[in-house]
């Protein structure tokens, strides 16, 4: 090492002692001045709207939006939901058409954006499924089937409603295909050293998981306050989309010039964060793997949904109660294109096309 070189490496080792021995007050493991600027960003930013309600009543804020989510990404899930809820309590005040239902909204457009994307980690993964588990469940129960009759609601027309659903049920499946349950994809591809592709379609899918998995228990309690019929939760679900698209999107850009930022600035990453498990950085061998790889992978993963999709919805569709004779229907006769034996072969052949790319990809000893 050169005579150069010497001065400025013990300037870097004596920094880092004394930010290591510099002691932080803390909650759930994230700064507590953090989580106070975190909290009092978005309560500013939720005077900014970031689109309106396709129903009227109020907007989605920049701060439900974008800051919110990314107090959960940094701060981890605990101290990023108490940002969200401390910021939007004050925006109650200061931004009541961003919290309609007062308190309440506090809870639906700010509290839970920030514990849904910091429970997008490896190590709350069992968590996040049980999160998933409530919210699928609320799809098929709140309030149309439970309370039901009993508070005021007729049944919803089948198909149709769960179809209205779609987005949310291909984000289970995406998350359980690429998530921390199975091949974690999602976290190797977003990592500090991947490829700024990879990093994008990760982080977009990132965003897109994690705000779907709270799109139930954000939106039927509206339905279930102000007494929605099913057919107008079907026609919102599917004229709201894009505004959904712009949360994803955004969430994704933020992250994307947030992230690299604090990686480079060395600083403090609290344990279990989104931003902390994708900062250990990709291996050398691996960041090397050939593009075609990751590219087999992803048709791999693509064939397994289409075969999902294509199946889950023919279960939905057939009548597997015997008919007038006492003879089983088959599945044969939903009339979905491709259900059957293609769907199941082409699944079968996307998880084979899976395992061998991974396989393929895994450094070689030397």
């Amino acid at each position: 090492m050169s005579e150069e070189m010497e001065p400025r490496v013990q300037t870097e080792e004596v920094e880092e002692e004394e930010f290591a021995r510099g002691g932080m007050a803390t909650i759930f493991g994230a700064p507590i001045s953090w989580t106070a600027l975190f909290a009092a960003i978005c309560a500013v930013t939720t005077l900014i709207p970031f689109y309106f309600y396709v129903t009227g009543g109020g907007y989605v804020s920049a701060a439900s939006g974008l800051f919110m989510p990314l107090a959960g990404q940094v701060l981890g899930p605990w101290a990023g939901t108490i940002a969200a809820f401390v910021g939007g309590l004050v925006g109650m005040f200061i931004a009541p058409g961003a919290f309609p239902l007062g308190l309440l909204d506090v809870i639906l457009s700010g509290a839970i954006f920030g514990l849904s994307a910091g429970l997008m980690t490896k190590k709350w993964r069992w968590l996040f499924l049980g999160w998933w588990i409530i919210n699928l469940a609320l799809v098929f129960l709140y309030p149309f089937r439970v309370p039901g009759a009993a508070g005021g609601f007729a049944a919803p027309e089948e198909l149709g409603y769960t179809l209205s659903w779609t987005y949310v049920l291909l984000a289970f499946i995406v998350w359980v295909v690429l998530g921390p349950l199975t091949t974690d994809l999602l976290s190797k591809w977003a990592r500090r050293g991947s490829s700024k592709v990879m990093q994008v379609i990760s982080l977009l899918l990132i965003a897109y998981i994690a705000r779907s998995s709270i799109q139930p228990m954000w939106s039927l309690p509206y339905a279930h306050i102000f007494q929605w019929p099913s057919e107008w939760v079907l026609i919102d679900n599917w004229v709201s989309i894009p505004t959904y698209v712009l949360d994803w999107v955004g969430t994704c850009g933020l992250a994307l010039v947030v992230f690299p930022a604090l990686w480079r600035a060395r600083l403090r990453q609290v344990p279990g964060s989104l931003v902390a498990e994708l900062s250990v950085g990709v291996p050398e061998e691996k960041a090397a793997r050939p593009v075609w790889i990751q590219v087999v992978q992803i048709v791999g993963v693509l064939l397994i949904l289409w075969a999902a999709v294509t199946l889950i919805s023919g279960l939905l569709l057939a009548d597997v109660g015997p008919d007038i004779e006492g003879r089983t229907m088959f599945f044969e006769d939903t009339g979905i294109p491709g259900y059957g034996i293609i769907a199941w072969v082409g699944g079968a052949l996307g998880i084979v096309i899976v395992v061998l790319a991974s396989l393929l990809g895994k450094p070689r000893k030397e």
